[in-house]
């Protein structure tokens, strides 16, 4: 039943998003339970295996400069064009980049009737994701002491309904570094609202994009780099709707009177 729901949503997106719908059918059929995934995959073997050689070099792509267009073509975003491994997992497509051991994109899907589902509370510990080569993978440790939060990307509260789904958003393939007033005031504000307006329209694509400047600052042992800020797109084309915000990462800002509103950019003004 979950999957013929996930496939659904996936053909209502078809004329705007270019997704891989086989690729994500076969994942949905073959996911593994909390406790399986917990286990170094046969893939992710192959990966480190692929990657771990004293000569690779890593190509720092540049993940700002080139514009966004629409109708969003998914499947070339989510390529080795821009990042250095495209994962997903049943909850999320990411762009990953090796150098910087971040997402610099992320794309799902929020339905209304999944949210309809319930809210789970419980909150599982954020992991290192196994499929991502050991040398290339960031670790919830690295922002102990930073002053940076470890800011989902696809939140708990859009993906509430499952423990095996919600232990999915807790890879830190899904996660970036967010100032703790950007993460818990501002980027909580356009959370919510992309959940409003999946319940209203019946669902909703979601685009998150990383900016990271050219020498970025890093944080911890394994030099997780820092976006200097962040963009959501949220798209129904069948709705005709589309909306685009961007997101300051600095530290110590004011946001006690920071209105949603306020971060609202023209479409045709989104970068990656």
């Amino acid at each position: 039943m979950k999957l013929l729901l996930v496939t659904a949503l996936l053909l209502q997106f078809s004329n705007a998003i270019d997704i891989d719908f086989a690729a994500l059918g076969n994942l949905a059929r073959s996911k593994m339970t909390t406790s399986n995934m917990k286990k170094a995959s046969h893939y992710a073997q192959d990966m480190y295996d692929e990657y771990s050689g004293e000569n690779t070099v890593v190509t720092r792509r540049k993940v700002k400069g080139r514009r966004l267009k629409f109708p969003i073509n998914h499947r070339l975003l989510f390529s080795d064009r821009n990042c250095d491994m495209p994962f997903q997992n049943s909850q999320l497509y990411s762009c990953y980049d090796y150098g910087y051991k971040i997402p610099v994109l992320t794309g799902y899907i929020v339905s209304a009737e999944d949210l309809k589902k319930g809210y789970i509370e419980d909150r599982p510990s954020f992991y290192p994701e196994n499929s991502i080569p050991r040398k290339y993978r960031s670790y919830p440790s690295d922002f102990k002491n930073s002053g940076f939060d470890r800011g989902h990307s696809r939140s708990h509260a859009s993906t509430a309904w499952s423990k095996e789904d919600i232990y999915e958003t807790y890879t830190m393939a899904n996660i970036f570094p967010q100032t703790p007033e950007l993460n818990r005031k501002s980027w909580l504000k356009v959370e919510k609202y992309e959940r409003l307006i999946a319940r209203k329209l019946g669902s909703i694509y979601v685009l998150n994009i990383a900016e990271v400047p050219e020498n970025p600052r890093v944080i911890g042992k394994h030099k997780v780099a820092v976006p200097s800020g962040y963009y959501k797109v949220i798209v129904n084309q069948e709705a005709d709707f589309k909306k685009c915000f961007y997101f300051m990462n600095k530290q110590n800002m004011d946001l006690s009177n920071d209105r949603l509103k306020a971060h609202e950019i023209d479409c045709n003004k989104v970068y990656y």
